[in-house]
């Protein structure tokens, strides 16, 4: 088994130009592994097969308490595979992807094909500039409702993926914790995760 990328040593100017397609592709991998994941678990794994790169969902990482039926664990793959996406688009790849497309296999999330295409938009590059921005933050959420402009985008953006959002209002918290048996999820935490609570600073870089 291949040794696991470091996070955040990835540098744009170590592009690998003349390297072979897997140099490149594990290059591009180092911006995957900088997505956003609940709880900081990671829960994902890649297999380089040729020009293409298969997404997989590594439930040793899955939260049974806080996440039964493993739906944000496969939401965190699936913002790896956003993030994959963005970094091949920023290198000149075009990378088409087919979701599940092993029914037999359920922690095979995606496979994707990386092919040379167009160069990247305004939108892309600003989206690819921001990989390296992004943080956590554990704080409290602000008490007020997402407006109908920035819910209104999220729905459109979801729609030109191909998939559904369903926006739901109102706080489901008090109905969220009552059905959990460890309602605050600390132990199913992996270790280093904690639990912040709404005054803590955040920890993670």
């Amino acid at each position: 088994m291949d040794e696991p990328l470091p996070p955040w040593a990835v540098s744009e100017a170590e592009y690998p130009t003349k390297g072979d397609t897997e140099e490149r592709v594990r290059f591009l991998l180092g911006y995957a592994i900088l997505a956003r994941s609940g709880h900081n678990t990671q829960p994902w794994l890649f297999r380089i097969r040729d020009q293409a790169v298969e997404v997989l969902a590594d439930r040793t990482r899955a939260l049974p308490v806080v996440d039964p039926d493993d739906r944000a664990l496969v939401i965190s793959c699936g913002a790896a595979l956003a993030t994959l996406r963005i970094a091949a688009r920023h290198f000149g790849f075009r990378a088409d992807v087919d979701v599940l497309p092993d029914p037999r296999d359920e922690d095979l999330v995606a496979r994707v094909s990386l092919e040379p295409g167009d160069s990247p938009s305004g939108d892309e590059e600003t989206l690819f500039r921001a990989i390296r921005e992004r943080h956590s933050n554990r704080q409290a959420f602000e008490v007020r409702e997402v407006g109908n402009g920035p819910a209104g985008m999220l729905v459109a953006e979801a729609r030109d993926e191909g998939v559904g959002l369903h926006l739901i209002r109102g706080d489901d918290r008090g109905a969220d914790r009552r059905r959990r048996p460890d309602p605050d999820g600390r132990q199913a935490l992996p270790a280093g995760a904690g639990v912040l609570g709404p005054s803590e600073p955040e920890s993670q870089p």
